[in-house]
């Protein structure tokens, strides 16, 4: 959890800090002890070189965790920017949905907002769903292994596949698709992508590096975007329309909730 990886850092940064200017002055003493006339004092060991190198090394990674907590502890404190997801997607026009009726489970959420899309010249239509973190607690974080984006009382996950999808804006966008059952025979698919340090991913190890990166900037920021489709027995053809969807409208509706200028994709 987020409270026990940042404290762990700073008992491993506490630790270190005494080991590291330790191990200098060993090195030093017992440089000086072995030094003797200048014609005969031994050249400087390249091992030794290279230990004082990972010291300073693994002493500035240390205090990379100490830079986070302080932010967090004495920041000012990030309100962040307007959350809302646009009204309009090309000729897809929208109304307001109710976030609840997804039944998440992301204990914490700063925000979260929903609409329903309808497509102006056909009958399909689209939920999207879109949450915010601005500060993260122990069991109230981005990524957990017990978040859900469905009520796991009702469905159960039948397939998860990650794409790469060739947006029309921006090239190459990652995306996660899971398909989930009911026992009526009801299907559904949800794409999803979260959004850290200004980008689009699905690789929770990475949200988690992003994560860190915009904490010490003082711009802790980051959230989630679902879109979800009811579909048939097998979901092939609803499977395609969602693809078409994403290609037109994932930069589009990571850019309402991410600066624009920041948008890209990444595993």
């Amino acid at each position: 959890t987020v409270d026990h990886y940042m404290y762990g850092w700073v008992l491993f940064l506490i630790m270190l800090v005494p080991f590291y200017f330790t191990a200098r002055h060993l090195e030093v003493r017992d440089l000086k002890a072995a030094s003797g006339p200048a014609s005969t004092a031994p050249a400087p060991s390249r091992r030794s070189g290279r230990t004082t190198v990972r010291l300073d090394g693994f002493a500035w990674l240390a205090v990379i965790p100490l830079l986070v907590f302080a932010q967090e502890q004495f920041g000012s404190g990030n309100q962040g920017s307007q959350f809302a997801l646009p009204a309009e997607l090309g000729d897809w026009r929208s109304i307001e949905d109710d976030a609840g009726a997804w039944r998440l489970s992301y204990p914490g959420a700063h925000d979260n907002v929903a609409r329903r899309y309808f497509q102006v010249s056909g009958v399909e239509h689209v939920k999207v769903l879109a949450l915010r973190y601005l500060q993260q607690r122990q069991g109230n974080e981005l990524i957990n292994s017990t978040n859900r984006l469905y009520d796991d009382n009702r469905w159960t996950l039948q397939a998860r596949v990650i794409e790469m999808i060739d947006t029309e804006a921006v090239g190459d966008m990652p995306v996660s698709i899971i398909e989930i059952a009911d026992a009526s025979g009801n299907r559904a698919l949800i794409a999803y992508w979260y959004f850290a340090n200004g980008n689009a991913l699905v690789n929770p190890m990475m949200v988690k590096l992003h994560e860190l990166i915009s904490r010490v900037a003082g711009e802790p920021e980051s959230g989630l975007i679902a879109v979800k489709l009811g579909c048939s027995a097998d979901c092939a053809a609803q499977r395609s329309f969602l693809n078409e969807f994403l290609s037109q409208f994932q930069p589009s509706l990571t850019a309402a909730l991410v600066p624009e200028s920041k948008v890209s994709g990444r595993p």
